[in-house]
């Protein structure tokens, strides 16, 4: 790794700079893409200076003076207004810092990475350079990584990235795969629970999945439908208190849904009874600002009582 303070910028001074010399990676170009001179007097504004000293085994992902650039100018800010308003600017940071070290970027599929934000990114490959993706619809580049600033990792991006907007109740209603588990929560609900703060954790069946639930349960679609609160103590059992991206989820173990009953997470990577386990479908891990939302091919059904 290269060790941030041993060298400092000699590009051509940026829009923005740090009233003091900044950390730049030593091997790097010097300009405005691979530079982060805003870092320090970021930090030292919104309170989180420690983090140099007492960042242990968190990532830093850091938009470069170029990237901080476009995002202040497409949100018509200046960087002395990011600076007067702390909250805001340790916000940012939070959502950039991530709570495990970044020390391979090797992935085939898409990797959940949560922050100490509200978001949840997710790592995706690429053919060239790795890239980032929020809550929010936007993606950034790894630009330079494995860089050392005292007891923090630093990775370079060449985009800020955002927390999610919406809630889990959004989520459904963008996707037309969960058409049914979406009117089942109207007509259960529970609707409100997903608009709520949170954080929750929803294991969302796909509409065949939601079709089968009705006969699996000896009933007759409409007749499911049509119950309120049997709809509602089934749906609660597919809610999780707290935000569970799937490699954080209990396997080997069990977690208690709303509904009061344990679901089995095996260790093999398999959610529910041996009689009807099933894996998470790809395209898990979808971040809301209340929570994370899994996918499922069928509904989870609370053990009925003899």
């Amino acid at each position: 790794m290269f060790d941030l303070f041993q060298t400092v910028n000699s590009s051509p001074r940026p829009a923005f700079r740090a009233p003091v010399p900044a950390p730049t990676p030593a091997c790097a170009e010097a300009d405005q893409e691979l530079s982060i001179n805003w870092l320090v007097q970021g930090l030292r504004s919104s309170g989180m200076s420690s983090l140099i000293d007492q960042g242990h085994g968190l990532s830093l992902l850091a938009p470069s003076d170029a990237a901080l650039q476009r995002h202040l100018s497409a949100s018509g800010l200046s960087f002395d207004a990011l600076l007067a308003d702390s909250r805001s600017l340790c916000q940012l940071l939070l959502e950039h810092l991530l709570t495990s070290p970044l020390d391979s970027v090797e992935t085939v599929e898409p990797l959940p990475l949560p922050t100490l934000g509200r978001g949840l990114l997710r790592l995706t490959p690429g053919t060239q350079q790795p890239r980032l993706l929020d809550g929010h619809g936007g993606s950034a580049r790894l630009r330079a990584r494995g860089l050392r600033w005292g007891s923090l990792q630093v990775h370079i991006i060449d985009s800020v990235l955002s927390p999610p907007q919406h809630k889990l109740l959004d989520l459904l209603a963008r996707s037309p795969q969960h058409s049914l588990l979406a009117e089942a929560l109207q007509r259960s609900g529970l609707e409100p629970v997903l608009r709520a703060q949170g954080p929750f954790t929803l294991l969302a069946p796909e509409n065949q999945g939601m079709e089968r639930l009705a006969a699996r349960m000896g009933l007759r679609q409409r007749s499911l439908m049509a119950n309120p609160a049997l709809l509602a103590d089934v749906l609660r059992h597919h809610l999780l208190a707290g935000c569970w991206p799937s490699h954080s989820l209990p396997w080997g173990s069990q977690a208690r849904s709303l509904q009061g009953e344990l679901i089995d997470f095996s260790a093999l990577g398999l959610i529910g009874s041996h009689g009807s386990s099933q894996a998470l479908l790809p395209g898990s891990d979808l971040s809301a600002s209340n929570g994370v939302m899994h996918r499922l091919a069928d509904a989870l059904l609370p053990v009925q009582p003899s």
